[in-house]
């Protein structure tokens, strides 16, 4: 995992990327390409969902919700409220796991 951490950082996320993690002549395994992903969220300067977001977000899906649409809009509504770039990135990430 340190390797292909070390070598996606050398390509610093270039186009040619795919290739350092799908080549290489090293086996990877789809733990390791979990790993990095959990690499990669632990390392970011804030988190994800920022601790000034997070307690409203925990109260929106904890809240009793007299529908399915009253719980997602009051996600929505917290998500839509998160930086640009947290939203962005939270977007790809479910795109991803999608």
């Amino acid at each position: 995992v340190d390797f292909l951490k070390a070598e996606y950082e050398k390509h610093n996320g270039a186009d040619d990327t795919h290739d350092v993690l799908t080549n290489g002549g090293s086996t990877m395994s789809v733990h390791d390409v979990a790993t990095l992903c959990k690499m990669f969220f632990r390392e970011l300067p804030s988190p994800l969902v920022p601790h000034t977001h997070y307690d409203v977000l925990m109260d929106a899906v904890r809240t009793e919700h007299a529908s399915k649409e009253e719980l997602i809009k009051a996600t929505v509504d917290v998500v839509r409220s998160l930086p640009d770039p947290n939203k962005s990135l939270l977007g790809m990430l479910l795109n991803f796991l999608s």
